[in-house]
C-alpha cells in the first residue's frame, strides 16, 4: 500500500505518506500565547504520521485569531515549541509549524 510506504524527497524524507492536517487546539495561555505543557504530549502521540502540521501559530502580537491560540514571537513561546518538536522527534516524527496571521479578523494579544 503506497500510503504506508516511505517518501524520499530532496528536502525531506518521511517514514510514510500520511500527513496530519493542522487543527486548532486552543491550548495556549490566553495572555502569553505560550503553548500548554500538554501540547508536547499531544503532538508526540501523533508522531507516527509521516508529517505533522502544527496548529496555526501567530507570528505577530496583532495577528492572534482567538483565545488559546499559541504564538511564536517571544522566547517563552519558542522554548515551549522546542519542547513540542523535541517530543515529536524523540518518537521518530516530523513536524513543522503553520505560521498564521489572522489579518482583519485578528484579536490583538
Amino acid at each position: 500500500m503506497r500510503l504506508l510506504e516511505a517518501f524520499r524527497g530532496t528536502a525531506i524524507q518521511l517514514p510514510n505518506r500520511i500527513a496530519m492536517a493542522p487543527m486548532t487546539r486552543g491550548r495556549a495561555d490566553d495572555k502569553t500565547g505560550v503553548p500548554h505543557p500538554r501540547t508536547a504530549e499531544y503532538y508526540a502521540q501523533r508522531a507516527s504520521a509521516g508529517l505533522i502540521a502544527s496548529e496555526g501559530v501567530w507570528v505577530n502580537q496583532t495577528g492572534k485569531s482567538g483565545p488559546g491560540i499559541p504564538g511564536l514571537v517571544t522566547e517563552r513561546q519558542a522554548e515551549a515549541w522546542r519542547e513540542v518538536t523535541e517530543a515529536v522527534h524523540e518518537k521518530g516524527g516530523r513536524i513543522f509549524v503553520q505560521l498564521w496571521y489572522a489579518g482583519g479578523s485578528a484579536i490583538p494579544a
